[in-house]
């Protein structure tokens, strides 16, 4: 952390300026959660002037959620690699669907689906 960082409950004021002067600079409020990895919260004006800074730490790993007025309205994320293909027929001998799977259900059954009984 920074000289010019302050501890702000679960969050890190991190300044971004050249000085420690905060109007000088941009700050950002980072997450010191210990679940995952740090959110960074951004304003939608620092977040416009800075995408492919922020873009490349979502890429690294990191969360950043964009706030309006200080209220969250979008979080960039990491894109997550696709699900393996799934290969069919895999439990087809371990699964047995009966003769009368689709055979008429019946009334009793039926007028309990239908809200009958």
């Amino acid at each position: 952390m920074a000289d010019n960082d302050r501890v702000l409950s679960e969050y890190t004021l991190v300044n971004l300026g050249n000085s420690g002067n905060s109007a000088a600079g941009i700050e950002m409020l980072v997450w010191s959660g210990l679940a995952r990895s740090p959110a960074v919260e951004i304003n939608i004006y620092a977040a416009k002037t800075q995408l492919s800074q922020l873009v490349r730490r979502v890429a690294d790993g990191e969360e950043v959620v964009i706030t309006r007025n200080g209220q969250p309205v979008a979080r960039l994320v990491p894109v997550t690699q696709a699900a393996v293909a799934r290969k069919l027929g895999t439990l087809a001998h371990a699964i047995r669907i009966g003769e009368d799977f689709d055979a008429p259900l019946p009334d009793e059954i039926l007028d309990a689906f239908e809200g009958k009984a």
